[in-house]
């Protein structure tokens, strides 16, 4: 679903949740079987400081007033683990990959007790907060995906008031038709002729 997709993909909730924390040389946490190019979250470096430091540094990235934290919290920390949403399932792949806290929400009491056996450090964070913060992209992402089909629509308009059919320039232009596909030297005849012909 379209929910998982955003979770999954590059420049995703998982991407983005990353990069706000400060990860780098990250990679992904979990990998999807089907498609092995993408997955659930991020495993990656910080910069080393201790977590107490860290901590502060996470409830003001996401704006969130507390959070739960699992395990020990008097150590230093470098390698870090992040899941947005409810990623309990991938605590396992956040050891294996050798990071010392995990950042995710919906954590239970086996989860928690299970980090503490592996003396991963496991922080709480909540559902909510590590998701929204796709949100300011995804308002990005409409606003330039909006402004693009705008400047289409009035490049449709120009062509069709040269001489250009409004239907080929919506397949042209808006169903990526190749070249190929269309008798370009006739076209471009038109449209020479329409722009020689014009006062």
């Amino acid at each position: 679903n379209a929910h998982t997709n955003l979770d999954k993909t590059d420049g995703g909730v998982n991407h983005q949740l990353g990069k706000i924390l400060g990860l780098y040389n990250d990679t992904l946490l979990g990998f999807s079987e089907s498609l092995p190019q993408f997955g659930f979250g991020r495993v990656g470096d910080i910069e080393k400081t201790q977590l107490k430091n860290y901590i502060n540094v996470i409830k003001d990235k996401l704006d969130i007033d507390y959070l739960k934290v699992y395990g020990n919290q008097e150590r230093e920390v470098q390698r870090v683990a992040v899941c947005g949403g409810s990623g309990s399932e991938f605590i396992m792949d956040a050891y294996r990959k050798g990071a010392c806290i995990y950042i995710t929400g919906d954590i239970k009491y086996h989860d928690a007790q299970l980090g503490t056996e592996l003396g991963l450090t496991i922080i709480d964070a909540r559902h909510y907060h590590t998701e929204k913060i796709i949100l300011p992209f995804i308002k990005e992402y409409l606003e330039r995906e909006s402004k693009y089909m705008s400047d289409l629509a009035n490049l449709v308009e120009t062509l069709e008031r040269i001489g250009i059919p409004r239907e080929w320039s919506k397949k042209r232009y808006l169903s990526n038709i190749d070249w190929n596909e269309v008798k370009k030297y006739e076209i471009d005849t038109k449209i020479d002729q329409t722009l020689n012909t014009q006062p």
